[in-house]
């Protein structure tokens, strides 16, 4: 019984707008896509949690599957930690344009 999903690869010609400076994609929305991220955040957690439960309560889990479901939780919300505080400095730089 697996509760981690895989991670699959990514190359750039699946990234949509990949390539293309200066040009937003056609059908891209800022909001779906930061919810959508949010989301994720949000999954791999609740998959983390979910797999520390049925580990502390004897069941068939393996301890590297626990490891690897723990971090890839941790790794997710550092990401989002990172793109939050890199959003909030492009915005103080935004606010000390004069115009």
């Amino acid at each position: 019984m697996s509760l981690i999903t895989p991670v699959m690869p990514v190359s750039l010609e699946s990234i949509s707008g990949a390539g293309t400076i200066g040009q937003s994609a056609p059908s891209s929305d800022f909001g779906k896509i930061m919810m959508d991220g949010l989301a994720e955040v949000e999954k791999s957690s609740r998959n983390a949690s979910t797999a520390l439960a049925a580990f502390a309560a004897g069941e068939d889990i393996s301890p590297h599957d626990l490891v690897i479901a723990m971090e890839q939780a941790k790794l997710t919300l550092q990401l989002s930690i990172e793109i939050r505080n890199r959003m909030v400095e492009a915005y103080q730089e935004l606010s000390r344009l004069q115009i």
